[in-house]
């Protein structure tokens, strides 16, 4: 019997380590695809892959293009799982000057809460998390203590070094 893997990406992450690269034409990959050039087929069986991101509302280019990878994303299998934005005041200690600043909030609270939600219901046999965000640290300790089971780090890396030999 193969084993279950779900996915759970972290799409902030994702898409500024992509858009560091300078690669545009990466930030419209086929996640369901990408995942499995990590696994084994004979060995591993896709079982969902989760996508948490938000809409940047107040920039209405950018969220119309997210709105529309979303829809792409959905239409080949990926689940996405949605947070917000919060607006913040902000101020300058030297100058005084003042802005509202955006803060996006639930990604890694909804990515900690599907990863143990999914251990505990016996969902997966393998996750792979794909994010840099230490927050996420208890909860994969906590699944990996409580519920035994196998969660790859390295997927991001070899992604990363993935989309490295791709782009040249």
């Amino acid at each position: 019997m193969r084993k279950r893997v779900q996915c759970f990406v972290d799409g902030f992450n994702l898409y500024h380590a992509i858009d560091n690269l300078g690669s545009d034409y990466l930030k419209w990959y086929d996640l369901k695809q990408l995942v499995s050039q990590f696994i084994d087929p004979n060995i591993h069986e896709i079982i969902d892959v989760f996508y948490f991101s938000a809409y940047a509302n107040w920039l209405p280019e950018a969220s119309n293009r997210h709105k529309e990878y979303v829809k792409a994303i959905r239409a080949h299998g990926c689940t996405p799982i949605l947070g917000q934005f919060k607006e913040k005041d902000r101020s300058c200690r030297s100058c005084g000057s003042r802005w509202k600043a955006h803060e996006e909030k639930e990604t890694d609270v909804n990515i900690a809460l599907a990863l143990v939600s999914g251990a505990f219901k016996d969902q997966y046999d393998e996750a792979f998390v794909v994010s840099r965000d230490s927050d996420l640290t208890p909860a994969v300790q906590m699944v990996r203590e409580e519920f035994l089971l196998s969660l790859s780090n390295s997927l991001a890396r070899l992604m990363r070094d993935t989309v490295n030999k791709w782009h040249g």
